[in-house]
Order: C-alpha cells, then structure tokens, then sequence
C-alpha cells in the first residue's frame, strides 16, 4: 500500500500516553521516529476506524482517549482483523511520523458510534463500555435492528456486552 500520509484514529492512556513508549503526547506536535516500524514495538500506530483502537487500550481496565491523528513519512498498513465479518473495515498503519489533531470527547465517540453500521457497531459495543444512559441511547436508536448474524436484536447484544464489561471489572478490581 502505497501512501503519502493518512488521517486515522489512535487511542492514548489519560493524558495523551503512548501505550507502547510511555510518552506523552500534545496536540498539534509532530512526531518522528527513527525506530524500524514494527507490530506493536516500532513506529506510530493508528486505526483507519475509531473502533478498532479499543482492541489495544481497553476502556474498561483505564481511561482511555481517542485523538485523530495524521501519519506519514515512511508507513505500511495491515488488515485490522475483522475481515471474516465485512471486507470494508478498515486497516492499522505503523508511521514514521504523527501529529495529533484532535482529541474526541467522550460525547463525540458516541456520536460517531450512533453513526455506524450494523457490522462496526457491533465491534464497537464490544469494545466500549457505556453508561446507563449511553445503553438506553443506543436500544432506542437500534430498536429495531438484528445483529449482523441475525441471532439478538441489537438492544440485547447492547444488554449482553455491557454485561460482560461489568464481569471485567470485577475481575480486575477484586
């Protein structure tokens, strides 16, 4: 894959924490790195799809944040994994270079999430656990839509991660 730079999604740890070199971030820096880019040891790591950047800083063990980022300068991009559900979800890049963009709101991860198809959605769900009132927003919204396989409506597979996200916590807290 061939690119110059892409504009993707990059999760952090509280306070714009790198969760490969322990490093603070800011927003609007550039960033570069001499290391050889490799899977989850060298380079800037970012998701072409916000949900995907949940697979690796679990939002319910610690706070995470989600920031939109520009990578260039040397790069390559994988499949993020998700290819056995739907061929359109998106890649990871490893860069050579980073700068931060933005950092999203809590709010503006849910309205992006409200925005999803079925497919991404139920990776998101999956992914992030929600309030009371962010499970009762998204069953009104999906009230009427089936998994993708079919098998619950989405207000129950909202009843069934979210239950799981409790049983996670804890395990980790107890």
């Amino acid at each position: 894959m061939k690119k110059k730079e892409v504009i993707a999604y990059k999760a952090f740890f509280e306070g714009l924490v790198n969760g490969i070199d322990g490093i603070s971030y800011e927003v609007g820096k550039e960033y570069a790195t001499s290391d050889e880019l490799q899977y989850m040891k060298g380079g800037f790591h970012m998701c072409e799809k916000p949900e995907d950047c949940f697979r690796f800083l679990k939002p319910e063990i610690t706070k995470v944040e989600l920031t939109l980022v520009k990578g260039y300068g040397k790069m390559y991009g994988f499949d993020a994994g998700y290819r056995a559900y739907d061929d359109t979800l998106g890649y990871i890049y490893i860069c050579e270079k980073m700068r931060i963009l933005k950092v999203f709101s809590r709010e503006e991860i849910i309205e992006m999430a409200l925005k999803m198809d079925t497919t991404r959605l139920e990776i998101f769900l999956s992914l992030y656990p929600l309030t009371e009132e962010e499970k009762e927003l998204f069953k009104k919204a999906f009230r009427n839509q089936s998994s993708i396989f079919g098998h619950e409506s989405i207000p129950k597979l909202i009843d069934r991660t979210q239950k799981k996200f409790i049983k996670r916590k804890d395990d980790n807290h107890g």
